[in-house]
């Protein structure tokens, strides 16, 4: 059984008698009223995005919603992408690819200024780039 500590902290009870700190994600998940078993690929309220992108990105994993998209720009020969890294306890990466079949982190330049992530690749002139945003969590 779960038992919650005054303000903040909150425990596992486990057998014998040693308690293990919940995490920042499994408060959120008790927060939003799903249980901290609710696996990270869930989707309570269909929307498409998983409990652990919700959580990523500030989300409310009950109220169907997109979170807002990351910005991008172009100069020429250069294709640059910005996001919000919201949580500090889950690992944002971009990974590029030019066929959608092969994704790397080769060749993709992160930059953070103040929790904002600017990510730079080189394209070239007939040439297809394409970028996607991955998260994970410990």
């Amino acid at each position: 059984p779960r038992s919650t500590l005054f303000p903040y902290t909150t425990l596992f009870r486990s057998a014998g008698t040693t308690n293990t700190p919940s995490t920042a994600y499994d408060d959120w998940k008790t927060a939003h009223g799903l249980p901290t078993n609710a696996p990270d690929w869930g989707d309570s309220d269909g929307d498409g995005w998983c409990n652990l992108l919700e959580y990523a990105f500030k989300m409310d994993p009950q109220a169907a919603a997109a979170p807002p998209p990351p910005a991008y720009a172009t100069d020429g020969a250069t294709f640059r992408l910005s996001y919000v890294k919201w949580r500090s306890d889950v690992t944002y990466f971009v990974e590029g690819s030019f066929d959608l079949q092969t994704w790397a982190r080769q060749g993709v330049t992160e930059t953070e200024s103040g929790g904002t992530v600017t990510v730079s690749v080189p394209i070239a002139a007939a040439q297809a780039r394409f970028l996607r945003l991955r998260v994970t969590y410990p």
